[in-house]
């Protein structure tokens, strides 16, 4: 293996990164002979195999066993009094620490468990249901639970209380009547109460079994989930023949604060978060620019970007639209890049922000006519 003073030469065939939520990433290097196509593989298999498994778990379900995680730090797969106590506050159920044995004892004696059994603390399908208990006493009568029986009536045709709903009732009186999508199917529903039965719940009381009906819970998860979200999915499906339109009637992935890494009063700024937002997929990012202070020798302007009033650090502007150049250096042919400038500059910082954007960008910065200026804006191919 090649070295330089006893560190090992990087070597672009052997390394790669992985890419953590937020501005994290972690970059590795197989030792000489090692197989870097097979780590890849196994990499993306988990990413897979992970993205499977996670459709059919319940959000609440999912949030808790990521508390759970942090929560229960010996891995014991249990949690004590102390440790459920975490877990209700990191749930916003918030229960003072001198309250934690008093709250945990009176849960575990409704589950039925004996002095041996709450000394060993509780396991996560038992926190499951205090999470279902928890929700359920909340609330005298949950907003979700009140347009269920709008819907689809409070009682049942045997007076008793509507727990569960048909497959012809959710397609008539929801899918077609309330949600509009006329052209729904009978089969369309149960395909949806197909996964919806598979899904994890925080219901264990009232899980339904019956393939034709869903409770008000899996209803629930329903509304909340990929399946009914209000963008058609067959938007986006990428054509380039459907790229002729003028940018004001696309849905453009955005960034909000982009230069930020952190907290959004007193955090650092960042040029490097420019790149890892435009390399994540969007194509507009934010820029609030700010007068700064002027350059030593030449005094001129020097604009800066950073979260106005507040004591995060300062960038410079002229360093953002750099590393934009080079993004479209390595992709020439990439869609329109758009920088939503929020301006609180004066003039003479306003013209050396435009000196700066022709000089850097030249002629790949667009730059409207008079008569552009009263017609459509061009077209991502334009």
């Amino acid at each position: 293996m090649s070295k330089n003073n006893g560190i090992p030469l990087l070597d672009e065939k052997r390394s790669f990164s992985l890419i953590f939520r937020g501005a994290k990433t972690l970059d590795l290097m197989v030792d000489e002979g090692g197989d870097r196509e097979q780590i890849l593989y196994i990499l993306n298999s988990i990413v897979t195999e992970y993205g499977r498994a996670k459709v059919k778990v319940g959000n609440e379900v999912l949030l808790l066993r990521y508390v759970w995680n942090d929560v229960d730090r010996d891995d014991s797969n249990t949690i004590n009094e102390k440790e459920m106590g975490e877990l209700l506050n990191r749930i916003n159920f918030q229960v003072k620490e001198k309250n934690h044995k008093a709250v945990y004892e009176q849960f575990a004696r409704t589950l039925g468990l004996r002095k041996e059994q709450r000394k060993a603390g509780l396991t996560f399908d038992q926190c499951v249901t205090l999470l279902h208990k928890t929700k359920r006493d909340t609330w005298q009568v949950k907003p979700v639970t009140q347009l269920f029986f709008d819907m689809f009536g409070q009682f049942m045709n045997n007076n008793k209380v509507r727990k569960k709903v048909s497959a012809n009732s959710f397609l008539n009186n929801f899918l077609q009547t309330v949600q509009g999508e006329k052209n729904r199917t009978l089969n369309d529903v149960m395909e949806i109460f197909g996964k919806l039965h598979e899904l994890e719940l925080a219901d264990v009381a009232n899980h339904i079994t019956q393939p034709n009906y869903i409770s008000s819970e899996q209803f629930e998860a329903y509304l909340l989930s990929r399946g009914n979200d209000i963008f058609n999915p067959e938007r986006e499906r990428f054509s380039k023949s459907d790229m002729t339109k003028p940018l004001s009637e696309y849905w453009i992935n955005s960034s909000h604060n982009t230069y930020l890494t952190g907290h959004q009063l007193t955090g650092l700024s960042s040029v490097e978060m420019y790149t890892k937002a435009l390399y994540r997929g969007c194509r507009c990012i934010e820029l609030d620019i700010w007068d700064g202070g002027k350059d030593e020798f030449l005094g001129t302007p020097i604009p800066v970007v950073y979260h106005g009033h507040t004591m995060t650090s300062k960038i410079l502007f002229e360093d953002i639209i750099k590393a934009l150049q080079v993004f479209l250096m390595l992709h020439p042919k990439t869609y329109p890049l758009i920088l939503s400038l929020e301006n609180h500059c004066s003039l003479p910082y306003q013209q050396a922000m435009a000196t700066q954007l022709k000089s850097i960008l030249g002629n790949q910065l667009y730059v409207p006519d008079e008569s552009s200026l009263k017609g459509p804006l061009p077209s991502p191919l334009q």
